[in-house]
């Protein structure tokens, strides 16, 4: 028993003396400041928040600072400045995205998230910018409408599946943009499936954290790899019928140029389950932030009423007319931004600002961190829609550019994602109250604001079915009249 104990003592303090001797770094050169690690383990931040105590710890060690996790070395980005000089002024180093072994198992590194050959992932977003490019997005206005005609409509008719409705409206959405594909109502198997899938890949983008995982993971790689070829087949199918809709499959099949079957195959197939958790989370964020801002919601209601009427419901091109709801959701963007971190790596070695950035350096990108700066934003933890209509407004990084990403990998559907959280933002308010549950006592209970721990960052609270109640009968029909338009 000695000898067994003896031995494992003799390993900890060879690696003591390994880690001391020969510290992360390179070259000669020092690496980022950073707060000191423990031997052996590296630095130890409990998981609850991070994104809040990596915040904290750059007041300390600065905008940028380094970690290390056992032998792994990582540097924290919180700073909107060294974001741009980094990972957009060097992009061609800074593109790679780390990703566990867990995204290998579940087939996601296939398609554009996880796109490991810089190569591909050129192609991949060249296909994308063929269907998402905003000149490109005007054939799909009808369609964006068209689902968020159906979320009012179903808030409306059953508002106790509140989380249903929401889900399926990015869905919906996607599943048109990347096959033509239209849900054939509540019981559509796609439409029923596509709710596991996200979810499993939000769970599984994650660092496994329990026995099963990679059971679970090889079972969402199957589903998947079902959607991927199905949904690929199916428009090839009605192409040769001559009854094809445009899509992303269907434009990169007749076009002039030629892309690999199998990244179109998953790159499409991403497009359907890559946003659809995040969407999930802002629409979330606007139902919670009304409900606890009711002074700002009767705002809302007051500049739609103005500028659009209660004759008709707002449309896209109503956007530059109504700045406050503009605000709201550049507010909502800011305050609750769906992805509070992401990671990047350096596909080969940097020297940046005189410190030395080893390769495969695992890259934390703080987003919530970057939209909480008090020297950009101030009072970050204020949510206030007045502060993009200020003289300061100009002078303060536009929400949308770092919620969305840096770089190579900056979100391809950001034009896609504005549309559609901007008409689900104007229609929504400018038919419905959204409010508080009341208490035995008829007062308003507020929703405590919390939002969960995770990969996207949801609010966390349970939707009462009797806060959307619609603002007149007047609104009804005007849902019952579009509905019927469709």
């Amino acid at each position: 028993m000695w000898e067994s104990w003896l031995y494992a003592a003799l390993i900890v303090v060879g690696l003591v003396i390994l880690d001391r001797v020969f510290p992360f770094g390179g070259r000669g050169v020092p690496r980022f400041p950073g707060p000191k690690p423990y031997p052996i383990v590296g630095n130890v931040i409990p998981p609850k928040r991070i994104w809040v105590q990596l915040a904290a710890l750059s007041r300390k060690h600065g905008p940028i600072f380094s970690l290390r996790i056992f032998r792994t070395p990582m540097l924290v980005i919180n700073n909107v400045a060294v974001a741009r000089e980094i990972l957009d002024s060097k992009s061609g180093t800074y593109w790679s995205r780390p990703f566990p072994k867990m995204i290998e198992l579940a087939g996601m590194v296939r398609g554009v998230l996880f796109e490991p050959d810089a190569g591909r992932l050129r192609q991949a977003r060249k296909m994308l910018n063929l269907i998402l490019h905003p000149r490109q997005l005007e054939n799909f206005h009808s369609v964006v409408e068209h689902h968020v005609m159906k979320l009012l409509g179903n808030l409306l008719r059953t508002p106790e599946d509140f989380i249903q409705h929401l889900r399926s409206v990015p869905a919906g959405i996607t599943l048109e943009v990347a096959y033509g594909y239209k849900v054939q109502g509540n019981h559509d198997p796609l439409k029923v499936a596509l709710p596991r899938l996200t979810e499993l890949q939000w769970r599984i983008s994650r660092l496994p954290s329990r026995m099963g995982f990679k059971r679970e993971a090889l079972s969402w790689r199957d589903q998947y790899t079902e959607l991927a070829e199905r949904g690929y087949h199916r428009v090839q199918d009605e192409i040769k019928k001559g009854i094809a809709t445009p899509s992303l499959v269907s434009k990169v099949i007749m076009g002039s140029e030629e892309y690999p079957e199998d990244l179109l195959m998953y790159t499409a197939a991403q497009v359907v389950t890559g946003g659809a958790d995040t969407s999930v989370s802002s629409l979330m964020t606007l139902f919670l932030t009304m409900t606890m801002h009711q002074d700002i919601q009767r705002k809302a209601h007051a500049e739609i009423d103005r500028v659009i009427g209660r004759d008709r419901l707002p449309q896209y091109d109503d956007r530059a007319n109504l700045p406050y709801t503009q605000a709201i959701l550049a507010e909502m963007v800011r305050c609750f931004p769906s992805v509070a971190m992401v990671t990047r790596s350096p596909s080969k070695e940097d020297i940046h600002d005189g410190f030395h950035v080893a390769k495969n350096t695992f890259i934390i990108v703080n987003i919530w961190a970057m939209l909480h700066d008090e020297t950009v934003f101030p009072e970050p933890e204020v949510f206030n829609p007045e502060r993009w209509l200020s003289k300061d407004a100009d002078s303060m990084p536009s929400p949308w550019d770092i919620a969305f990403g840096f770089g190579r990998r900056v979100c391809p559907g950001r034009h896609l994602g504005e549309e559609f959280l901007f008409m689900t933002v104007a229609c929504t308010l400018a038919t419905f109250d959204i409010l508080p549950v009341r208490g035995a006592d008829g007062e308003f209970i507020m929703p405590s604001g919390e939002y969960t721990d995770g990969a996207s960052h949801r609010a966390a609270f349970r939707f009462p079915s009797n806060a959307t109640l619609p603002r007149s009968k007047h609104a009804e029909e005007l849902i019952a009249q579009a509905l019927n338009m469709d």
